[in-house]
């Protein structure tokens, strides 16, 4: 090849280099600056509008139902936090969902564990209160004649609710002049019964002769548990009469129609490990002018609502106005407390050959339900039958 024909050709392949080392970065300049854009998360692009108007619905459904705010909640974060989220007011609105969804978290546990409570302590105002039967108990003792009046059997159960301060190894139940009972050994399996002695009709009682718990032994405080038997009850013992105990790891509520008997008061309670009294419960007596006022207040706060039924709690605790109602097909349960404060729980209508039957959705796990009977009230019922009946309100 000649001289100025090899000068040409290597030119042309310079050329040709060139002009391709220019369309590369041509193509990086372009290509380049959108890879980012290209690689970017575009979830929150798509989905930021969707998801703000659930987090929207989630806030307004916190007084009214807070299990179906709590869901979206759930769903909206479980969502987002596959994605990277880097609006600014997306990232807020989601932060705020997490921490109102902690906090409904919370007050519904707590409400859950009210909501036990009441349902223990209603079982033993229940068991306190419940009509005439046969009782098999730890002993039997021999009617005595005491002056000129008739004797009672004193019946005392004891249930232990404590968690992590067990029963004290030498907890003591005392009657003067029928000695002790010991409640370890007793209460092992959750609750025992003990005929402590006899007592006879209408005696007031005095600070020597009720009857003297030792929830810490005879070294801690003493609580006295005033009682009086009156003609309206068994003197055989009955579940009716019975002095009820409950501990738990920080109280001692008692409950018993005796104590009423004596003090006009249904239920008192203690600080187990000084003594002291918290409390003075009275039972719920409702004038006929009370009543009314409640009748009138009957009214769902939605009237799109199907109402099925209202009914009257009159337990010592808390005490209220319970309501059943569906809404676009949901079956629920508004409870409003004589305090002030109420909840709503869903249900669902389980079939029964003896009248409407409803259960917490979802499931507990202790078997716990309630039943419209023929006449219209409300039974809370468990495993072992009805455990309290709620006066319908017309």
């Amino acid at each position: 090849m000649d001289e100025p024909e090899q000068e040409t050709s290597h030119l042309v392949r310079n050329v040709g280099i060139g002009a391709g080392a220019i369309t590369v970065l041509l193509v990086a300049l372009i290509i380049v600056p959108i890879i980012p854009d290209l690689m970017r998360d575009k979830w929150e692009l798509y989905n930021a509008d969707r998801v703000s108007a659930r987090l929207e619905e989630a806030d307004r459904l916190q007084q009214s139902d807070s299990l179906a705010a709590l869901k979206i909640y759930d769903e909206v974060l479980k969502e987002a936090g596959a994605h990277e989220v880097t609006d600014e007011q997306l990232s807020k609105k989601l932060a705020s969902a997490e921490t109102s969804r902690s906090a409904l978290e919370q007050k519904s546990q707590l409400r859950a564990e009210q909501e036990a409570s009441l349902a223990a302590h209603r079982k033993r105002i229940a068991f306190a209160r419940a009509p005439l039967a046969d009782v098999k108990t730890v002993d039997t003792l021999e009617p005595k004649q005491l002056g000129s009046g008739r004797d009672f059997i004193v019946r005392v159960q004891v249930w232990d609710d404590t968690d992590r301060k067990p029963i004290h190894e030498k907890a003591e139940i005392w009657f003067r002049g029928h000695g002790s009972w010991w409640l370890k050994p007793a209460s092992k399996s959750g609750a025992a019964a003990m005929n402590l002695g006899r007592r006879e009709m209408d005696v007031k009682f005095t600070e020597d002769d009720a009857v003297q718990f030792y929830p810490e032994g005879r070294t801690g405080p003493k609580i006295s548990i005033p009682l009086m038997m009156t003609a309206a009850m068994n003197p055989e013992g009955s579940q009716r009469d019975t002095i009820i105990i409950n501990i738990d790891d920080a109280e001692i509520e008692v409950i018993g129609l005796p104590i009423e008997a004596a003090i006009g008061k249904t239920t008192l309670k203690f600080d187990r490990m000084t003594g002291e009294s918290l409390s003075h419960i009275d039972p719920i007596l409702l004038t006929a002018e009370q009543e009314k006022a409640l009748q009138r207040q009957a009214k769902s706060t939605d009237p799109s609502s199907e109402i099925i039924g209202r009914w009257l709690d009159t337990s010592p605790l808390l005490g209220g106005k319970i309501t059943i109602f569906r809404k676009d097909g949901r079956f629920f349960m508004e409870y409003k407390y004589n305090d002030g404060s109420g909840d709503i729980t869903e249900l669902v209508e389980t079939r029964s050959q003896v009248g409407r039957r409803f259960d917490y959705k979802p499931d507990r796990g202790n078997d716990e339900y309630y039943l419209i009977d023929s006449r219209g009230d409300l039974q809370e019922l468990d495993r072992g039958g009805p455990f309290v009946t709620f006066k319908k309100l017309n």
